[in-house]
């Protein structure tokens, strides 16, 4: 076990999520919060590796590059313009 200083606000939210019901306790609402870096953090693993995979593969005859990134993109729930990410 650790503890952990929170500012003010910080502590109030957490707080407040536990009071409501929204989680049990401090830990869930903690847990709850990593767990959402952790996604946050894969989302951008997979749209880096899809890029840099991008930039190193030949065009494909038949492929539309726009229209299957942005199928791509959407379905990952990451914004895509036609432009440029």
């Amino acid at each position: 076990m650790i503890t952990v200083d929170l500012r003010d606000e910080t502590a109030a939210e957490v707080e407040r999520r536990v009071k409501t019901g929204e989680y049990a306790t401090a830990d869930e609402v903690v847990s709850a919060g990593l767990r959402a870096l952790d996604d946050q953090q894969s989302r951008r693993d997979v749209r880096e590796n899809i890029l840099s995979g991008a930039s190193e593969t030949q065009p494909r005859v038949g492929l539309e590059g726009d229209a299957m990134f942005r199928e791509l993109f959407v379905g990952l729930g990451v914004p895509f313009n036609e432009q440029g990410l």
